[in-house]
């Protein structure tokens, strides 16, 4: 219960502070978020189980592997993904150009096709056959 109540308070108090730390640190933001995740979908799968202490540290160290691969493919992301920068920088100092849609001419819904003609039986029609008499 102990490393629940820390890890909650830890991931909202990160969250609560502001956004500036996830975007300076995403790698440190992603490992935390992935952690929680992974700890808490431990600890549901195991239906809270406390009665030892077993359960707590093996969804925490699920909790922490989730955390640190989460974390580490997104450090290694952002070291090979340029220059670091996690914001669209550059390039700001004009507005992008207005979306403009042109209008379409709608197109001409082809005419109906005709509904075939059934020709009637030239004759007279055959009377259905006596149904047989059951012994």
């Amino acid at each position: 219960m102990r490393a629940l109540t820390l890890t909650l308070t830890l991931t909202l108090t990160l969250t609560l502070t502001s956004c500036a730390f996830a975007v300076k640190h995403p790698a440190v933001t992603s490992g935390l978020v992935g952690g929680t995740v992974g700890f808490m979908t431990c600890e549901i799968g195991t239906g809270f189980d406390l009665s030892d202490g077993r359960m707590v540290a093996t969804c925490g160290a699920i909790g922490a592997g989730v955390g640190l691969a989460l974390g580490g493919i997104v450090a290694l992301a952002v070291l090979l993904g340029g220059e670091g920068n996690t914001v669209l920088q550059g390039g700001m100092d004009e507005p992008p150009p207005p979306l403009v849609r042109k209008k379409k001419k709608p197109e001409p819904e082809p005419p109906p096709e005709p509904e075939p003609v059934l020709n009637p039986p030239s004759g007279p029609a055959e009377p259905a056959p006596a149904p047989t008499p059951a012994p």
